[in-house]
């Protein structure tokens, strides 16, 4: 069965594709065509095209997921984490893989901008100022896990100081109990 278009919703309730335009994005449309679109709708399980509506708005709602290597146990986790709570909030995800290829993964912030994504989540591989610049550049949001940023937000664990903080309590149980 072909795809119904918003032409054929139109053609089907005898109105203008504009009224039916209004009526799929929350316009005024009178009430006698309402219920036909309504209906037509229904009767069709019709729903917008994502693309479509990308297209028109400039917008999406496409998460872009970068990630180093996608069979990491790392970037598994995250993925599978970031897919869980977009698919609840009914958004998309667009998963590029760098193959730890350092101009393969700046070119995917690019690449994602250009389709429109809400925003990114990386998972960067050498974060440096240039780098960050680039990010900043980007006029998306960006996440970047694994990586101290200064100029985007990150999440990330310091190991350094975990580690001081641990020897210290270790040292400094050691030492009470020693006592």
């Amino acid at each position: 069965m072909k795809k119904l278009t918003i032409y054929d919703i139109a053609t089907l309730a005898g109105v203008s594709k504009s009224t039916v335009s209004r009526f799929l994005n929350g316009g005024y449309v009178s009430e006698k065509n309402r219920e036909k679109i309504e209906k037509i709708v229904e009767e069709h399980n019709f729903k917008r095209s994502d693309s479509a509506v990308s297209l028109r708005t400039k917008a999406n709602q496409t998460i872009g997921i970068i990630v180093p290597r996608i069979d990491s146990y790392a970037s598994s986790n995250v993925v599978k984490g970031v897919l869980n709570l977009i698919n609840r909030l009914d958004y998309n995800a667009e998963i590029i893989t760098s193959d730890l290829d350092f101009d393969k993964e700046l070119s995917a912030y690019q690449k994602l901008k250009e389709r429109n994504v809400k925003g990114i989540i990386a998972i960067a591989t050498n974060m440096s100022d240039d780098y960050e610049q680039v990010l900043t550049s980007l006029g998306v949001p960006v996440v970047i896990f694994g990586q101290e940023c200064e100029q985007v937000s990150c999440v990330f664990h310091d190991v350094t100081q975990q580690s001081q903080s641990f020897v210290m309590r270790y040292f400094l149980q050691t030492m009470k109990t020693n006592q």
